[in-house]
């Protein structure tokens, strides 16, 4: 199943976090997933934040919309 394209990222406008990761969101229903409280004691960069906001979309993506990415193969 391809994933791609039905998650936006969105980025910080402005501010310190400016063109920073926000949040995840999902393109076929109301569900978004935050980077930030996604944070560990260890990370020395956004990268485990993303990776684990992405792997929560994913799941998503598989739960609640699995007929519509078995289409897009």
């Amino acid at each position: 199943m391809n994933t791609n394209g039905h998650y936006d990222v969105k980025y910080w406008a402005d501010g310190a976090r400016a063109g920073q990761v926000n949040a995840l969101v999902c393109q076929h229903c109301d569900f978004f997933v935050k980077v930030g409280p996604l944070f560990k004691t260890g990370d020395k960069s956004g990268q485990g934040r993303y990776n684990r906001a992405r792997a929560a979309m994913v799941k998503h993506l598989h739960k609640e919309h699995r007929d519509i990415l078995a289409v897009s193969l």
